[in-house]
């Protein structure tokens, strides 16, 4: 008896070591408790970058011919993105008390969606070119995991939580001496969001954002009946 007592003992101590279990004694049967989790680092694969473009001109005709040029660059490049959508207003100012317009002002928002910087570089270089009467700024700049890469991530991590989860359910079995049951899984997943990197005008400012591996993490708590 006292054998057995002792053996019980070492198999909870040495589960609380192993993966922090806890243990309740119910009357329909053992209860098992424990986390298990995962992590990823993976490798961005899409460069986003947004961009204004903007001009002014006497007339919305000489504003409209202004945006015109420069989306004709961007659509000539071939490039993936979305917006080019323009938007022309009279150019209004307050000045000592009184507003004061003079002409019109336009401009014109691109996202973009590379897979390289040399892309980024062809981009920057495209509407440094002249003719140019416009302006162009970088709303923000970083590397992001594509949505078809997060998600085979996700099935990765999945397939390595569902393998441990069972791994340890065998290992309370083989000390319990019990049938055990997934009673309940509660997944949980964190979120790691992305930093946005911003520049002022021209090429010769535009930062170069890091490729650094984003962390993906999906973890567990699960409870086991066992019998």
């Amino acid at each position: 008896m006292k054998k057995f007592i002792k053996t019980v003992w070492t198999f909870i101590m040495f589960s609380l070591i192993i993966f922090s279990p806890y243990l309740l004694f119910a009357e329909e049967g053992t209860r098992v408790f424990f986390k298990v989790k995962k992590e990823l680092y993976v490798q961005p694969d899409e460069l986003w970058i947004s961009i204004n473009i903007e001009t002014t001109g006497k007339t919305e005709a000489e504003v409209i011919n202004s945006l015109g040029k420069a989306d004709k660059k961007i659509r000539n490049l071939g490039l993936s993105y979305q917006g080019g959508n323009y938007q022309v207003f009279k150019n209004c100012f307050w000045k000592k008390g009184e507003r004061v317009c003079r002409g019109f002002k336009g401009r014109a928002e691109y996202f973009f969606k590379l897979t390289s910087v040399k892309d980024q570089k062809i981009l920057f270089e495209t509407l440094d070119k002249k003719p140019k009467n416009y302006s162009y700024f970088i709303n923000f700049e970083t590397w992001k995991v594509s949505e078809n890469k997060a998600k085979e991530i996700e099935k990765k991590l999945g397939a390595l939580l569902f393998k441990e989860i069972f791994q340890k359910k065998n290992f309370v079995e083989k000390h319990l001496g019990k049938k055990c049951f997934i009673k309940e899984i509660k997944f949980g997943t964190r979120f790691y969001p992305f930093f946005i990197r911003s520049s002022s005008e021209g090429i010769s400012a535009i930062p170069q954002p890091v490729k650094k591996k984003r962390l993906f993490t999906k973890e567990a708590n699960i409870e086991l009946l066992c019998k």
